[in-house]
């Protein structure tokens, strides 16, 4: 592809993420605030009414729905508790789920098919959106993400030329070294390195780190752990990074399955010429015993055919020889 319609096709992907964006934002932000003022005012409510902060089990049973709203809708459940101690009416609630980062960065993982669930669409125009906006998205961006991976793997075969001293000659050898440095150096930076940031970042161990890396650049997304969602890290440059992280991620995994198809394609075209020089050689073993074996079978047929010969010329010659009786009878007479 060239380099000018590369770019386009990359452009028209993130301009599409963007307006994808900004349509669910408009669509679904006003039912969000809607729901989380309602869910807060619910909760400083039966707070408030709680004597002495004591609660029986029947008033818990009724607020259980709403703390699982709360949940849903990312409404600090601590916050309304502190805050139905407060003479303030006003709604104090963490960020909403449908600001612009929030919205564009639902769109990324529409788009990129990792759905990790932690927010959905509550509107059914939303879900009607939804449906035909990934519909045209997931192929864009697929398009998108291989054309980015192109480029990546220019840039990698360029740099594994300059590195491989020994081998630069031999294709075989060559798409090994690149394979080898795609998958471990892209891991270093996309998995075990990242992983690091999302561990300070986030204040989860390494292991939940490794996890989350992984089961998002697989595109799995179950939503047990999202980057960036967590009040201590909701700067938008950080989660901004986060979304260009699993962009160049994904483009990072497109050129891991590139390049093993390319090894792939060298060993069996590899294999297909030791066969065919393994199956002349045979051939011609195979045809040289033949006529081996054909050269053996007429010379002993011309033998056979000689001895026949000599054989019938002596018994006709044996046969025209006079006996001695019959020679006697004739003197006889």
């Amino acid at each position: 592809m060239k380099a000018g319609l590369a770019s386009s096709v990359v452009v028209i992907a993130v301009v599409y993420i963007i307006i994808g964006g900004l349509v669910f934002r408009a669509i679904e932000e006003t039912n969000d605030i809607e729901q989380r003022s309602e869910i807060q005012s619910t909760l400083r409510t039966f707070f408030n009414q709680s004597d002495d902060g004591l609660l029986r089990l029947d008033e818990v049973k009724k607020i259980l729905p709403t703390i699982r709203k709360s949940y849903e809708y990312g409404v600090d459940v601590n916050e309304a508790i502190a805050g139905s101690n407060s003479s303030s009416s006003s709604s104090t609630y963490s960020f909403s789920n449908w600001d612009l980062y929030s919205s564009t960065f639902f769109a990324v993982t529409v788009v990129t098919t990792i759905g990790y669930g932690n927010s959905a669409l509550k509107t059914d125009f939303g879900r009607i959106f939804c449906l035909f906006y990934a519909l045209a998205g997931v192929p864009l961006c697929m398009l998108a993400l291989v054309v980015v991976g192109q480029q990546e793997k220019r840039f990698i075969y360029f740099v594994a030329r300059k590195m491989a001293f020994g081998f630069r000659e031999n294709e075989q050898r060559m798409h090994l070294f690149t394979t080898l440095l795609v998958s471990v150096g892209g891991s270093v930076v996309f998995v075990y390195l990242s992983a690091v940031v999302f561990m300070k970042c986030e204040e989860w161990n390494y292991g939940e780190a490794i996890y989350f890396c992984l089961i998002t650049l697989l595109t799995i997304g179950f939503g047990d752990y999202v980057a960036g969602w967590s009040k201590s890290t909701n700067g938008v440059w950080y989660r901004i990074l986060i979304a260009v992280w699993i962009l160049f991620g994904l483009s990072w995994c497109s050129i891991v399955i590139s390049v093993c198809q390319d090894l792939y394609n060298d060993l069996i075209e590899k294999t297909s010429k030791m066969a065919g020089t393994v199956g002349s050689i045979i051939e011609s073993s195979v045809k040289s015993k033949v006529e081996s074996i054909s050269k053996h079978s007429a010379d002993s047929s011309m033998s056979l055919e000689k001895k026949e010969s000599s054989f019938k010329a002596t018994s006709a010659h044996d046969n025209t020889k006079p006996t001695k009786s019959s020679s006697l009878t004739d003197i006889e007479e």
